[in-house]
């Protein structure tokens, strides 16, 4: 199951925001970080706000000639985002990259300029760059060849070629596994195993042991360390659940919203034991579910012997011929930012997803969910 997370983003009026800025900011935290302290986003668009007014484009150039190593990769962040300059430009963002990983560059930074965390970074870079490639070969994207540019980088062009694109999501691979030996476990380079890793299951091949793929032992004890971080991740949420099991999902029925931790719902207010307390994810679950409640919001030695059926007074015939749509409920402010709140939904194709934001109320999650399930 994959996990999808929504947000949005307020920034100050006097920040300034770039011509694809999103994809720069996007590409960095992928890349440029480890996993486990990639900076929080709001605060990552604001710094690279900052940065970019203080280093216009132009005032990179020289560094390339001068073996700057960080503003080389720099330079490949901008061709490769296309934010600060004409257009996007992977290919010669992938030259500019190799001129830091690659000694027989026609131009290569002087080895003594590339510390181990600059190399681990382009490498990770490089990962990011040729995994697109992959993509783009198998779906028959071209990517624009830059002419000035010598012709030893295989680009996909509007033809799929799934060899083309095995082959690059190889290289990828191999640059991940360089990136994670220096040192550096981004996200990138965990997505890329990732993605190998499930398209081997899907074809009923053990990958880590092929020919092709079996060497990259560094990328292969990553990934296998960040599998064991995850389990005991979800064991420790489970323990947590298990202790509370109402205080996570939403209890009025069909409703589906779960809570991350136990404040993103609300409890009920009422007599009723901490045990067996319904939670909700907004008063209208409340509300809707108070008539089942009811009856059991006291005490255990309150309780009747037998519990009530559930209410139906007033209930409308059932139609099981209707399957129309509701209508969307009312989306939130732009500004809105709630307790981090997810649902599950089973999406054609792709399987069980879990969506989680803070930027959209339970009645939109829930209408998204239902949405999906009616196709």
């Amino acid at each position: 199951m994959r996990t999808l997370t929504q947000f949005t983003l307020e920034m100050p009026d006097d920040v300034p925001f770039y011509e694809n800025e999103d994809v720069l900011v996007r590409v960095r935290h992928s890349t440029l970080y480890d996993y486990r302290h990639t900076p929080d986003l709001q605060d990552h668009f604001m710094q690279c706000s900052d940065h970019l007014s203080r280093n216009p484009f132009v005032s990179l150039l020289p560094g390339m000639d001068e073996g700057d190593d960080e503003k080389v990769l720099d330079i490949g962040l901008r061709y490769y985002s296309g934010c600060s300059v004409r257009q996007v430009n992977i290919h010669r963002a992938i030259y500019v990259w190799e001129m830091i990983t690659d000694v027989e560059h026609d131009t290569p930074v002087p080895s003594s300029r590339v510390s181990p965390s600059l190399l681990a970074r382009a490498y990770s870079c490089l990962t990011h760059a040729y995994f697109e490639l992959h993509r783009a070969a198998y779906n028959g994207e071209a990517v624009e060849r830059d002419p000035t540019l010598p012709l030893d980088h295989p680009l996909p062009t509007r033809t799929p070629n799934p060899t083309l694109a095995n082959d690059l999501l190889y290289v990828a691979a191999l640059y991940a596994d360089a990136a994670v030996q220096e040192g550096l476990v981004s996200p990138i380079t965990l997505y890329t195993a990732s993605w190998i890793l499930d398209v081997g299951k899907r074809d009923g091949i053990d990958l880590k042991r092929s020919a092709r793929y079996g060497g990259l032992t560094y990328l292969w004890r990553a990934e296998e360390a960040r599998t064991r971080e995850y389990q005991a991740e979800q064991k420790k949420k489970a323990a947590k659940v298990a202790k509370a099991p109402n205080a996570y999902i939403c209890a009025a029925p069909g409703c589906g919203i779960a809570g991350n931790e136990k404040k993103a719902l609300m409890k009920c207010g009422g007599r009723c034991p901490m045990a067996r307390k319904p939670h909700y994810c907004s008063k209208e679950c409340q509300k809707k579910d108070w008539k089942a409640h009811k009856a059991y919001c006291k005490p255990d030695d309150e309780l009747s012997e037998r519990p009530p059926g559930p209410p139906v007074d007033g209930a409308p015939k059932l139609n099981a011929e209707d399957n129309t749509i509701p209508l969307p409920p009312p989306l939130p402010d732009a500004n809105y930012q709630g307790p981090a709140h997810a649902i599950e939904m089973d999406i054609p194709g792709e399987g069980r997803v879990r969506l989680e934001s803070r930027n959209l109320t339970p009645a939109v999650l829930r209408w998204m969910r239902d949405m999906v399930t009616a196709q």
